[in-house]
């Protein structure tokens, strides 16, 4: 363009025009910054919301780890072996942690989807239940039935809660332990407390005895059972209520 025998270059004209309205960094910082928390903020409150309806993740299976996708049975297979309850998250009752969401918002952001249908592994003392040691998993539901592992915090299971969980994981199994048991308190069981018999204790009262025993352990396990609102594992898996 000129204008008389003067010359003006555009491209400086638009410097000097930057110079004269310098750019504000700081400016762009914050909006990056809140920009990431309302992402943040979104993130945590899927994992909060009651679902009323069971909504799933649409998202590229291709682009999530293999070895981080488990179907239903398998995670149930993990509930009955430990005791746990894999429920919605908006039922677990701590505070998720903050390098959970990010981990969360990093992995939405690499494969561009949302994940949605949350749900948790954790143990009941975790969870908001139908009456009001944790280490909990987190998982986004899967259009296909299936479950992709978001995140694992807190700390480890104690190992002896596989063996404490193996009596309660079903009736088969309770059936056995009290068997075993009534067994061996009838081995441990001095003969004179079961006869008064001088020529001491026959098959027959033995016979008879553990099934005294056998009884008596199962009207116990049922009142402590119902006193406790306890159930087998196998029924209340993926209950939200106590019973």
């Amino acid at each position: 363009m000129k204008l008389g025998n003067h010359n003006v270059n555009l491209h400086q004209e638009l410097k000097q025009i930057k110079k004269e309205q310098p750019y504000d960094i700081l400016d762009e910082a914050k909006k990056i910054l809140n920009e990431d928390e309302s992402i943040e903020a979104k993130i945590i409150a899927e994992i909060k919301a009651s679902q009323p309806k069971k909504e799933y993740s649409i998202v590229d299976i291709s682009k999530l780890e293999v070895e981080n996708i488990f179907s239903l049975e398998q995670i149930k297979e993990l509930c009955l072996t430990y005791r746990l309850k894999f429920v919605d998250s908006h039922r677990f009752n701590n505070e998720t942690p903050i390098k959970t969401v990010l981990k969360i918002k990093a992995k939405e952001k690499l494969i561009n989807a949302k994940f949605k249908g949350l749900k948790i592994v954790a143990p009941k003392r975790t969870l908001k239940l139908g009456d009001c040691d944790g280490d909990p998993l987190l998982f986004a539901s899967l259009n296909d039935g299936k479950y992709y592992l978001l995140d694992q915090w807190g700390n480890d299971l104690n190992a002896w809660r596989k063996l404490l969980a193996w009596p309660i994981k079903n009736v088969s199994n309770w059936l056995k332990f009290a068997l075993y048991l009534s067994l061996f308190i009838a081995i441990i069981t001095p003969s004179h407390w079961i006869t008064t018999n001088p020529n001491g204790i026959n098959w027959l009262e033995y016979g008879f005895y553990m099934i005294y025993l056998f009884v008596s352990i199962n009207v116990m396990a049922m009142f402590l059972g119902l006193s406790f609102h306890e159930n087998f594992s196998e029924y209340e898996w993926d209950k939200y209520s106590f019973n």
